[in-house]
């Protein structure tokens, strides 16, 4: 099987490491001062196995903070039939037609498991296509697991923000030894909401942003059923708000504003994992991103 996750280190020197280690031995270990999310990934042998992160800090310090962070950690599966599993998909291209500007148009695509082994992976899609599970956030990357001679059901979505002809790509990446790679074709057009014939949205809703991860610019989506007040602010992985983005009373409608990832002195913001929070009137909701450079 293979272990996998998202690992950065930020650290102002290169005595301070993150060590990965598998039953003891060190897999490999990582220190220095880039502020980078990146994914590691490592072969585990069939057996009881344990994994150790280890952080080791020396007993210098100087300006900055020395961090480590681990995120989205796959584990190898267990209980399996030792061998093979072969991936496929249930459609090859995925047209989603025409989706009003600030609507969301959602299509589900099923991956196919006929092997006799656990299928382990990663399905990613272009913006402004995403793609998500169950009642999760759409995302621009999800991880699955699908069982030997099984499916998993995944949905993708399109959000369009300007009026144009989309064109993208999503991509199934998986531990099945003969076609690893698979691709599905997306398409999709945003149209403009007639002045004549205006779609209120139902429900106000923060409804993500687009791309996720981004750089150095993402685009926040969200919607107001009546006309109020609209806060929407940006957080650190302190709880502190380093940019203030929308502060003005709204339109029922769909909205959108673009967060160019820089801070309250217009100064770039970090590498790292951020929060992005809106109120109108009781309504409260606060979704995470990341800014990958």
């Amino acid at each position: 099987g293979t272990i996998s996750f998202w690992k950065k280190v930020s650290s102002e020197q290169n005595y301070d490491y993150l060590r990965f280690s598998i039953n003891g031995s060190v897999r490999n270990q990582w220190s220095g001062t880039s502020d980078v999310w990146s994914q590691a990934s490592y072969d585990v042998q069939p057996g009881a196995n344990v994994f150790t992160w280890e952080y080791s800090k020396d007993s210098m310090v100087s300006s900055g903070s020395d961090c480590a962070w681990i995120d989205d950690i796959i584990f190898p599966s267990t209980g399996g039939v030792t061998g093979a599993p072969v991936a496929s998909v249930d459609n090859l291209q995925l047209g989603f037609g025409n989706v009003l500007i600030g609507q969301t148009g959602t299509l589900p695509l099923t991956i196919n498991n006929t092997g006799d082994a656990v299928l382990i992976g990663s399905v990613s899609a272009d913006p402004p296509f995403a793609v998500y599970q169950g009642d999760n956030a759409p995302n621009n990357l999800t991880y699955i697991v699908v069982p030997a001679q099984s499916y998993l059901t995944v949905n993708v979505c399109f959000n369009p923000l300007d009026i144009l002809a989309y064109t993208g790509s999503l991509t199934v990446n998986t531990d099945d030894p003969v076609n690893p790679v698979l691709t599905v074709a997306l398409s999709g057009t945003g149209m403009p909401v007639s002045n004549d014939d205006p779609v209120i949205p139902a429900v106000t809703e923060l409804k993500g942003n687009y791309p996720n991860p981004f750089n150095p610019s993402t685009t926040i989506a969200y919607s107001v059923k009546e006309a109020t007040p609209v806060w929407i602010g940006v957080y650190n992985l302190k709880g502190q708000c380093v940019r203030e983005l929308v502060q003005e009373n709204k339109a029922a409608g769909n909205h959108s504003v673009t967060f160019d990832g820089l801070d309250h002195n217009r100064q770039p913001l970090a590498s790292g994992v951020y929060f992005y929070k809106m109120q109108a009137g009781k309504y409260s909701s606060t979704r995470k991103m990341i800014l990958m450079k």
